[in-house]
């Protein structure tokens, strides 16, 4: 598998900087090469980190995305949920008034048409 430039990049400044203690010609050629060499290697580097900041910043943004809308969707659920508890206990309330109803209706029908014990609901009987 090949090496990437990078890599190669650095390799070969090594080698001129080896190549530099043979000559004082070569030396000076291979110091100007390998400074250009160094300052690509640290432009390389800065550039990496740079995009490794804006990965992270995008990841960061994105999860603050994802807490903003399921924040969004308890917000939603939340007055859902209470309205069906109340819409529930306004049932239940009709339905107890609605047997108080029947029961002060069968007990007045008692009253007026002398009913019999007996025949009474049987929510009257004790």
């Amino acid at each position: 598998m090949r090496k990437p430039w990078w890599m190669r990049q650095q390799q070969q400044l090594l080698l001129l900087r080896n190549c530099s203690s043979s000559s004082s010609c070569c030396g000076a050629a291979a110091a100007a090469v390998g400074e250009r060499e160094q300052q690509q290697l640290l432009q390389l580097q800065q550039l990496l980190l740079q995009q490794q900041q804006q990965q992270q910043q995008q990841r960061q943004l994105q999860q603050l995305q994802q807490w903003q809308l399921l924040q969004r969707r308890e917000q939603q659920r939340l007055p859902q949920q209470w309205q069906r508890q109340q819409q529930q206990q306004q049932q239940q309330q009709q339905q107890q008034q609605q047997v108080a109803a029947d029961a002060d209706l069968a007990f007045a029908k008692a009253l007026i048409f002398g009913y019999q014990p007996l025949e009474y609901p049987l929510w009257f009987r004790v």
